[in-house]
């Protein structure tokens, strides 16, 4: 045999059990309630918020990092290539001196 359906329940629209499943009759204690829910809320948009700029400021020390270190790549190029140059310009000059040695 199929296993039977199980009937569903359907909340009720009874306005006071819609905070968290609570049963909060007394309006007092649903102003109390509703104030301190609202102070948790804060708080937590108080600590998203801080963690918000502290990842935003490491981005940009990070981002001031990648560029300080794409500069000194680039150096780097360019003295190697200057220090290659220098090579081959000597290199030439003692090949033309050896061949003028050999030719005289």
């Amino acid at each position: 045999m199929p296993p039977k359906k199980s009937k569903v329940k359907k909340p009720s629209s009874n306005k006071d059990a819609d905070l968290d499943g609570m049963d909060i009759t007394l309006p007092e204690d649903r102003i109390k309630y509703l104030e301190s829910h609202t102070q948790a809320l804060e708080l937590q948009l108080v600590y998203r918020t801080e963690q918000t700029s502290n990842a935003v400021a490491e981005c940009d020390a990070l981002r001031e990092k990648l560029t300080e270190a794409t500069q000194k790549c680039e150096d780097e190029k360019k003295l190697s290539m200057e220090v290659m140059r220098a090579m081959t310009r000597q290199y030439k000059g003692m090949q033309e001196d050896l061949l003028n040695k050999i030719n005289e």
